[in-house]
């Protein structure tokens, strides 16, 4: 069976719609508008909208799975330091598979839909400091009560420091016990 492609007409009116979607997504805005993933933060998301594209257009034999696109999208926001955990990957990895359908039967419904409406507001970004590994600067989310926290993993070095004492007082401990 030959997959359908996007038609001259409806590739770039599929493009818009997915720059649409990922400019709306609060985890990605967050995370270019605080350079979570560098200076480069949008430059970083841009390759994200660009990679999204490609997923839809590339020939390929295998159907399109939504478990790849959600995959996609997680390592995309992995390149930013961002870690999703709110089930929007979900949600706009479908929104986008149901665009892209639309789009090959010549339907722009969805991507109307998104030019007459205005963007949500950004929701409430409350950070909260978390550390998990000193090393890996991560930025994380999660809804509660429909307000989205951010869980910003910073460098932690008084904890490393704090953790290297610790070890190292249990380390004498262990050493002082053995010899006795």
């Amino acid at each position: 069976m030959e997959s359908k492609k996007l038609t001259a007409e409806s590739a770039p009116v599929f493009q818009e719609g997915i720059s649409s979607i990922l400019t709306r997504w609060s985890a990605l805005t967050a995370a270019v508008e605080n350079e979570w993933g560098g200076r480069d933060s949008l430059g970083k998301a841009n390759a994200i909208c660009t990679d999204v594209f490609s997923f839809f257009t590339e020939a390929r034999a295998e159907p399109l799975y939504i478990d790849d696109l959600e995959n996609l999208l997680e390592e995309g926001l992995l390149s930013l330091n961002t870690l999703v955990e709110d089930g929007s990957i979900e949600e706009v990895a479908e929104k986008l598979m149901i665009m892209h359908e639309e789009c090959l039967e010549g339907n722009y419904q969805s991507v109307e839909k998104l030019r007459t409406t205005n963007p949500p507001p950004v929701a409430h970004v409350r950070p909260v400091f978390f550390c998990l590994n000193p090393l890996m600067p991560i930025n994380m989310f999660r809804f509660e009560d429909n307000i989205l926290h951010t869980i910003s993993v910073e460098f932690c070095f008084c904890l490393s420091l704090l953790s290297l004492v610790l070890f190292c007082f249990c380390f004498q401990c262990l050493a002082a016990t053995l010899t006795c």
